[in-house]
């Protein structure tokens, strides 16, 4: 299965991941980030700062790729041409899981061999990111609706958005950036269940390096 156009996302083998502080710090950058006016019936300099907020803090909690989000047309090998129109205001849900509050986005998984849908978990306690989703998810809701598009820009448009911010930042950043950072605390099954998606498991070892700390204590532990 191929998306239209042919595009192929930029490996990220070898890419160190982050502080998590610096994904916050993005946000920050967003403040100082100079939008254009509204054209036509386009989003203003706020509604904009709003939208990329919400954008880049739904990229790295989901850990769902851009085209996971915005919509995707692909052809399977088949010939059957699939569309997914992004996610929507409906497709979020507030619950409570384990004693938890949390907030339940449900987006079409793309693989080569199928097609499905599938629920991401989001903690209501993220901060500080998962305030923007939901000041962005109510903005949109109040005002055209439960059907309406959270993000109505393509996956062009997304990249030029995160690479305003730091140039260095590719399509698969975020998710990479939030897969590595879970693999400190989730195992490989935990992490493909959960969240990976993946149809085996041999990704989700990929990204479990251990955090220093325990290689460390592991060392001290070494010695008897």
């Amino acid at each position: 299965m191929v998306s239209k156009g042919g595009y192929k996302r930029a490996s990220m083998e070898g890419v160190a991941p982050v502080p998590r502080g610096y994904v916050a710090g993005l946000l920050k950058r967003v403040d100082k980030t100079e939008y254009g006016t509204r054209v036509g019936g386009g989003l203003t300099p706020l509604e904009q700062r709003m939208r990329n907020k919400a954008l880049i803090s739904l990229l790295y909690l989901s850990a769902r790729r851009i085209s996971e989000l915005v919509g995707r047309t692909c052809t399977t090998k088949k010939g059957k041409t699939l569309k997914w129109e992004g996610v929507r205001v409906r497709n979020f849900t507030r619950m409570e899981i384990a004693g938890r509050q949390v907030l339940v986005m449900r987006t079409q998984i793309l693989k080569k061999s199928k097609v499905y849908l599938a629920d991401t978990i989001l903690s209501m306690g993220d901060e500080p990111f998962i305030s923007h989703v939901l000041k962005w998810i109510n903005y949109l809701g109040d005002r055209h609706g439960e059907d309406a598009k959270l993000f109505e820009v393509n996956r062009s448009r997304c990249f030029q958005i995160v690479k305003q911010l730091d140039p260095k930042i590719n399509d698969h950043w975020f998710r990479h950036m939030r897969l590595s950072h879970l693999a400190e605390y989730l195992n490989p099954y935990q992490l493909t269940k959960r969240i990976g998606f993946w149809e085996s498991i041999n990704p989700a070892v990929s990204y479990v390096h251990g955090r220093v700390g325990d290689y460390l204590e592991a060392l001290e532990k070494s010695r008897g």
